[in-house]
């Protein structure tokens, strides 16, 4: 399975086709697997994971988006800065996410992760790599 991803230090608001990168799922999940891991040998396998090897390297939170892939049900994993997420808001698109949010709720609902998988997220070497690229 692949996983679409935006290439590493490009602005969402200016995102366009050629910005987008495949990665190989799996390389993605081998990562996470391997403990104790250097930004450096991060940073390679986040290389090594693209489909196309001419492409850019991939976003730090692509390791983040393949753990959600990873769970059951998950086909698709979107997220927005608070500014991103107000220009949506305002936008035409807003009536859209409007109904499937009603939609979402009638069928019972957002499924949020759980504690335990927060706590395994957030204490993964790969989470802790995000945080220092993202200087959180």
């Amino acid at each position: 399975m692949g996983l679409l991803v935006r290439d590493s230090g490009n602005c969402l608001q200016t995102l366009s086709e050629e910005d987008v990168l495949a990665c190989q799922l799996s390389s993605m999940l081998s990562i996470l697997d391997a403990d104790g891991l250097s930004n450096q040998e991060i940073e390679i396998c986040l290389l090594a994971s693209r489909v196309d090897s001419a492409t850019k390297k991939p976003s730090v939170e692509t390791l983040f988006h393949a753990v959600l892939l990873s769970l059951p049900g998950i086909k698709c994993i979107g997220h927005a800065r608070r500014v991103a997420a107000n220009q949506f808001l305002c936008s035409p698109m807003a009536e859209k996410a409007g109904q499937i949010f009603v939609g979402n709720t009638a069928l019972g609902g957002p499924t949020h992760l759980t504690d335990k998988n927060v706590s395994r997220i957030a204490n993964r070497t790969d989470e802790h790599y995000r945080q220092r690229a993202l200087h959180l």
